[in-house]
């Protein structure tokens, strides 16, 4: 996980062409900020909310998701968006999707 990060980090920060990478990448805060390539890319998510936005620092948060019947509270930011320095303009908005419950009574996710 570490290691590909890395790789993905590298393709953008190196290229010409790539500027996004995006996904649910399984990776902790903790893990990203020991990279040493990510102070050459741009965080959408930070960029939108701030570092320290608590309501919407959690991707995967079993505290307000239910689905799994988990018994600890587990919150972490799993989903990332990061941008190649060289992109041009402002992020203006970076939400998550599938924080209310259906008409069956699950979340989405």
């Amino acid at each position: 996980r570490k290691w590909q990060f890395h790789a993905l980090l590298d393709l953008i920060v190196n290229s010409e062409n790539m500027a996004v990478v995006a996904g649910d990448l399984n990776l902790r805060d903790s893990e990203a900020k020991k990279e040493k390539l990510i102070n050459e890319v741009r965080d959408a998510w930070a960029e939108c909310h701030g570092k320290f936005d608590l309501t919407h620092k959690y991707t995967w948060d079993t505290v307000s998701n239910h689905n799994l019947n988990i018994k600890s509270k587990i919150r972490m930011r799993m989903d990332r968006v990061y941008l190649n320095k060289k992109v041009r303009g402002k992020v203006h908005e970076f939400s998550l999707l599938g924080k209310e419950k259906m008409l069956e009574g699950y979340y989405p996710s």
